[in-house]
């Protein structure tokens, strides 16, 4: 498991729907063997889009304002991964988040 990678839950037996994560801890904290991961989450379509917290990616766009940490066990199957700039964006304007600026 690495910073960058897209994860998919199975689908809801309710909802037939999937969600989707891409892992934003760094590579150190997933190394750690930790039981959970930071993730954002990944909404498809448009109705987040203009938001400055939205990254858009080719897999959906990647909601920075919702962090969860969630259980390894939970992430369902790696799908794909973000490209090496767009996880660097990410964690860039995640931080920024964090500092208020």
């Amino acid at each position: 498991m690495r910073q960058g990678d897209v994860y998919a839950t199975p689908e809801s037996p309710l909802t037939s729907e999937r969600e989707v994560y891409v892992v934003l801890s760094g590579d150190m904290y997933n190394d750690a063997g930790t039981p959970t991961v930071i993730i954002a989450e990944i909404a498809l379509g448009n109705r987040y889009r203009d938001s400055a917290l939205a990254l858009p990616t080719e897999y959906g766009l990647v909601l920075l304002d919702r962090l969860v940490w969630i259980p390894r066990s939970a992430l369902g199957d790696r799908v794909g991964r973000l490209t090496r700039d767009q996880t660097a964006r990410a964690v860039d304007l995640v931080c920024a988040l964090m500092r208020n600026n």
